[in-house]
């Protein structure tokens, strides 16, 4: 058992190393003309600085992965509009969470390139007018082993469409 500084800070450090290669793999995943777009790196620092402290102190980082703001959002899909976006939520072909101040924010794992992940937006689809935060951890949650999320990347899209509907009845918001 430790009680030094040092093995927090050898925690801590263990930390970083996960964020750094888990965020490199991410960035390595986007599209190349998104990354050329970036032309303010500080900002970009300064809003990763937030997400990290909001993910520790809210636990979405636990809870559901990453996010992206909604700016950023709008930034990857090409979107000019907040209305755009509503409307994909609205349609279910993009699930949005909101925090505090009414602060909009999009779980990570639904991007692929540019655009929404066809076999998420068939799930959102199935579960309706679910609550989004439910939804958000439904993805991320293994059952025997196994997350929805990871089921999906396997190709079993009629498996998760069958659980997403399911639960998609007792799941809807008043």
């Amino acid at each position: 058992m430790c009680h030094t500084i040092d093995c927090k800070d050898a925690h801590a450090q263990a930390v970083i190393d996960q964020l750094v290669a888990e965020f490199t793999r991410d960035l390595e995943s986007l599209p190349a003309d998104f990354l050329a777009s970036i032309d303010d790196i500080e900002d970009v620092k300064s809003r990763m600085r937030s997400l990290v402290a909001r993910a520790s102190v809210k636990g979405y980082g636990d809870l559901i992965g990453p996010v992206y703001d909604l700016d950023n959002t709008m930034k990857l899909l090409k979107v000019t509009s907040r209305a755009a976006i509503s409307k994909q939520v609205k349609h279910h072909k993009l699930l949005r969470l909101t925090i505090e101040n009414s602060e909009s924010i999009f779980p990570v794992f639904q991007f692929e390139g540019r655009a929404v992940r066809g076999d998420i937006q068939q799930v959102l689809r199935a579960f309706g007018d679910a609550d989004s935060f439910a939804v958000a951890q439904w993805f991320n949650t293994p059952l025997d082993g196994v997350t929805p999320l990871d089921l999906l990347d396997q190709g079993r899209l009629d498996t998760v469409l069958t659980e997403a509907r399911a639960l998609a009845t007792g799941w809807q918001t008043v």
